[in-house]
């Protein structure tokens, strides 16, 4: 008679094996041996079990034998006396025959693993598996095997990664912790200065002299906690991987010309020698993001003066080396005379929340974050920065950025000429414009500023008034709706949306710029999705609203 013993098992590691016997054999008691055999070796037991007759046939290896007992009772014996009191209904669960057949009928095979008493008193770990083997009379192989030890082992493990997990998470609140407490104190700072400056205004109201030097440092106050609040909200933008980069025609001379008017006064100011060097052609135009490549220098170049010695040297130099395909890769190099960095530093300066030295945070100011978000903007755009410092002698900076060369002014859009030549187009003269804004001081500030350029302002307190106002209005008669978003009774969002549906020619195309503090770019992704053609965020300086009305009202 011929014999086919078949079955997978897992080895102590947790690998999967599979097993097969053929033999030839008219004698049960040598299967019997074969089988108890294959039990010694994988498993603490192997029976049969038929769940049709509710039959089960052990197979005992220490003696060879062949016990046939009732399923049911044998389960319920084997659960009172082995399993751990708390999964001892799970078990019972697992080995319904119900469950088993259903399980089986699923897949080939369907295991599960519980807690085991042991006999010297300790928890083991058992893992019981069935096996189809017929389907049709219900009948399928059953083995017992110990996992403790596999256990036991991912058990360690998962505890190593959840203790690394909880140390890094501790390590990040502790930074996070620590730039709060350093922006505290950096905002209340330029807010101390603002509010100071305007007692003094007030107890000083006739000496315009007085007035005129408190309004400038107010200005100078109020841009630098605007810079600390921005760097806040990329910070936001980075870790939430929102950050992008723009790619737009730009003439490189408005880039370089920017940059150097922005750091020659703070490099006088701190009695700094700057130098510009430049080996590029600064004549052509090409596309990219000026604006955060001017972020990016200018951050670097005003934190090598910051850290600059009077009468020190910060060199600026702009080199380019031509590649293929039109593209130029320019390399800026930032080279100082400054207190440099440490070793230990440089491998960590462009993490988040981290300062070298936070006595340096009330010396020299700052968020500590502008070298992190520097180096996301640049490898957004496909370039690479490399630092190389000694303390006390200085710091480099290599800024290396592939920009795409337009080679004429024809290959420049016809939007790009037209932005440039804005301040040329006619004014923004006896425009209407209509204005949704609930904060009383926002409305007075807007209300002059746009008053001043010759233009007409209805304003309205809530989205909803908005909606009503331009329904009624006649076709054509607002040139442009200001709309702010956090309004009562109707936010601006979906008032721009109620505004769009509505069956009128000019409703579809009217400017709606939203004029808001809410800055995130999710916020600014959401003004655009409910039909908002320009964001503006708030604070904004008064050129950025003539410029975006002038922009959308001309087109």
């Amino acid at each position: 008679m011929n014999y086919r013993v078949s079955g997978t098992s897992k080895d102590v590691n947790g690998v999967e094996k599979i097993f097969t016997l053929h033999f030839s054999c008219h004698n049960p008691t040598m299967i019997h041996e074969a089988m108890g055999a294959i039990a010694k070796y994988n498993y603490e037991q192997i029976a049969i079990v038929n769940i049709a007759t509710n039959q089960i046939n052990i197979i005992q290896y220490e003696t060879n034998e062949v016990s046939i007992l009732d399923y049911t009772k044998y389960s319920m014996d084997y659960c009172i006396h082995n399993i751990f009191k708390d999964d001892q209904e799970m078990f019972l669960h697992n080995v319904n025959p119900k469950i088993v057949e259903k399980e089986l009928e699923e897949s080939d095979s369907y295991e599960f693993v519980c807690r085991i008493c042991e006999k010297d008193g300790g928890i083991g770990y058992g893992q019981t598996r069935f096996i189809s083997y017929n389907q049709d009379k219900k009948i399928c192989l059953m083995t017992r095997t110990d996992v403790t030890e596999i256990v036991l082992r991912e058990d360690r493990d998962k505890n190593t990664e959840l203790k690394e997990a909880l140390n890094a998470a501790q390590a990040a609140t502790q930074s996070k912790s620590q730039f709060l407490s350093r922006m505290s104190h950096e905002i209340r700072t330029p807010m101390n200065a603002i509010m100071g400056m305007t007692a003094i205004a007030k107890d000083n109201i006739t000496d315009f002299l007085q007035v005129s030097e408190c309004l400038n440092k107010i200005d100078l106050s109020s841009q630098y906690l605007l810079t600390l609040l921005n760097d806040i909200l990329e910070m936001s933008s980075i870790e939430s991987g929102g950050m992008e980069v723009k790619n737009e025609i730009f003439y490189f001379r408005d880039l370089i010309n920017g940059i150097s008017t922005i750091v020659e006064h703070a490099a006088q100011q701190n009695d700094i020698r700057y130098e510009c060097v430049n080996h590029a052609n600064i004549d052509g135009y090409y596309q990219g993001d000026s604006t955060r490549i001017q972020q990016i220098i200018v951050n670097i170049i005003t934190n090598a003066i910051k850290f600059t010695p009077k009468q020190g040297r910060v060199r600026f130099t702009i080199d380019v080396k031509e590649k293929a395909d039109n593209i130029s890769m320019f390399c800026f190099t930032i080279a100082d005379t400054g207190i440099g960095m440490s070793e230990e530093f440089m491998t960590q300066m462009f993490h988040p929340f981290v300062q070298e030295d936070g006595s340096n945070t009330s010396k020299y100011g700052g968020s500590g974050l502008g070298l992190t978000i520097s180096k996301n903007l640049i490898e957004l755009m496909g370039g690479t920065i490399e630092v190389e410092s000694t303390i006390a002698v200085g710091t480099t900076f290599n800024v290396k950025i592939p920009l795409k060369r337009a080679k004429t002014i024809h290959e420049v859009p016809d939007d790009l000429q037209n932005n440039q030549a804005l301040s040329h187009k006619n004014s923004l003269k006896n425009c209407q414009i209509l204005m949704a804004e609930d904060h009383p001081l926002n409305i007075m500030i807007t209300k002059k500023l746009l008053e001043k350029m010759g233009m007409t302002v209805t304003v309205v307190e809530n989205g909803k008034s908005a909606v009503d106002i331009f329904a009624k209005s006649k076709p054509g008669f607002y040139q442009a709706i200001l709309m702010d978003i956090r309004m009562p009774v109707m936010d601006g969002l979906e008032a721009a949306r109620a505004i769009r549906a509505l069956k009128r020619e000019d409703a579809r195309n009217i400017p709606i710029i939203a004029m808001t503090a809410n800055a995130l770019n999710e916020d600014r992704q959401k003004t655009k999705e409910a039909g908002m053609n320009a964001h503006l965020a708030k604070p904004f300086k008064p050129e950025e609203l003539f410029n975006i009305l002038m922009e959308y009202i001309n087109e």
